[in-house]
């Protein structure tokens, strides 16, 4: 969903949230804003979070108040004629960065480019040892498409388990798996923190279903990932996610954000 956010000077900012957001938007987030200052856009976030925490904390009214907050740096950076980047303390990387290609058409990504890929894992623990075979023959065939000097990574989408991984990870080191994404559901933080100390031929990642700072702090306790994957529009939004990178730097933990 969209939110737009109008000043009486005539500005106006647009952010977009997460799946269902946008009835907490309407019934709720509106009057907390109406007639404050956007500029004020940390008090606003903590008014949102304190507002709607007997009720929120996570999930879709997070993905409200992420939309909310990246409309309001987008108000901000239209109000001042500077790109957000800009409010933020300016450029830190250089002028180009990687960029990876999700999915398996790998002939076509290969040929717009991209020398990282990340594959759509197809099959899981119910496809039993077939389904494993086949999925080390996506990774075989796409090392032998990229060759030794790309990446490949997976995405398991929340559908793997503790010895499915391990498993999956021991056939698959041959062919440098670059990471394996959210092979366990996002609640199961012991379980990513047994994973991520167990093995070491490639990195276990997750967060793009985490919620706020308060979320990857259970990922932190339990040293759940070595990449963590917040995802601007539903993790809190830019002021959010400012909160958790600096938590991750602190930990020399590198932030990778999803989408």
């Amino acid at each position: 969903f969209m939110v737009e956010i109008s000043t009486d000077k005539g500005v106006k900012g647009y952010g977009s949230g997460g799946p269902g957001g946008g009835y907490v938007v309407e019934q709720h987030l509106v009057k907390l804003l109406l007639g404050e200052d956007p500029f004020d856009v940390e008090r606003l976030w903590d008014t949102m979070w304190r507002a709607t925490m007997h009720y929120g904390r996570m999930g879709l009214v997070i993905n409200a108040i992420s939309g909310v907050d990246l409309a309001l740096w987008d108000l901000i950076g239209n109000a001042t004629g500077l790109p957000v980047y800009k409010l933020l303390g300016g450029q830190t990387k250089p002028d180009g960065i990687p960029a990876y290609c999700t999915g398996n058409d790998l002939e076509q990504h290969i040929q717009f480019g991209y020398k990282r890929l990340k594959l759509a894992a197809p099959h899981g623990p119910a496809d039993g040892k077939e389904g494993m075979q086949k999925n080390l023959e996506l990774i075989k065939h796409t090392r032998e498409l990229l060759g030794p000097g790309g990446d490949i990574m997976l995405d398991c989408w929340m559908a793997w388990t503790e010895r499915y991984t391990i498993e999956m990870a021991e056939l698959a080191a041959p062919y440098k798996v670059y990471w394996m994404e959210e092979v366990l559901q996002p609640h199961d933080y012991a379980g990513f923190g047994r994973l991520n100390a167990q093995i070491k031929s490639t990195r276990i990642v997750t967060g793009e279903h985490e919620y706020t700072r308060y979320g990857f702090r259970y990922l932190l306790e339990h040293k759940a990932a070595s990449i963590w994957q917040p995802d601007i529009h539903w993790c809190g939004g830019l002021t959010e996610l400012r909160r958790i990178a600096a938590m991750a730097a602190a930990y020399d933990i590198p932030v990778i954000p999803h989408g």
